[in-house]
């Protein structure tokens, strides 16, 4: 609906199922590109309410949901889902399709990895110790400048 309104189709047909308007929520989760994921992810005495709510509770209620779904939280594979969901839609309008042979399990196991490599972070941010060590301008060698600068000189 946005590229339409800004004249970059001539439609705001869905371009993959071409059954409904290509809307943020569409892409997300009424498209049955992505509803036929979710039906497999959400578990079936979720999958009522999930598919009923508007954009914002949707977003709001599954990204503070942390219910365990072995190996990973259903938030991270939610975000998971969407994030990849989005970047499959954009692939598809501008003509880079990947292949994936199951998307579904490709997205468990990327929400397992994450999950473990925040796990190995916490493991280290609580058994790690804290250094102290000065830190100072020295000057340069003789013979050269020296210019400090915030980064923003790119």
């Amino acid at each position: 609906m946005e590229r339409r309104r800004r004249h970059l189709t001539d439609t705001s047909l869905c371009q993959v199922c071409k059954g409904g308007e290509e809307s943020s929520m569409h892409i997300l989760r009424d498209c049955p590109a992505m509803s036929g994921i979710w039906t497999r992810i959400v578990p079936v005495r979720k999958q009522r309410e999930f598919f009923t709510f508007p954009l914002l509770c949707w977003l709001h209620d599954n990204l503070g949901n942390d219910m365990d779904m072995g190996g990973y939280t259903w938030s991270t594979i939610f975000a998971i889902s969407i994030w990849w969901g989005w970047k499959w839609r954009c692939w598809n309008v501008f003509g880079n399709n990947g292949k994936c042979r199951d998307r579904v399990k490709f997205l468990k196991n990327l929400a397992s990895e994450v999950s473990l490599a925040h796990e190995h972070l916490r493991e280290r941010a609580c058994a790690g110790v804290r250094v102290e060590r000065h830190i100072a301008w020295k000057p340069p060698e003789s013979g050269w400048w020296k210019m400090n600068t915030d980064g923003a000189s790119r």
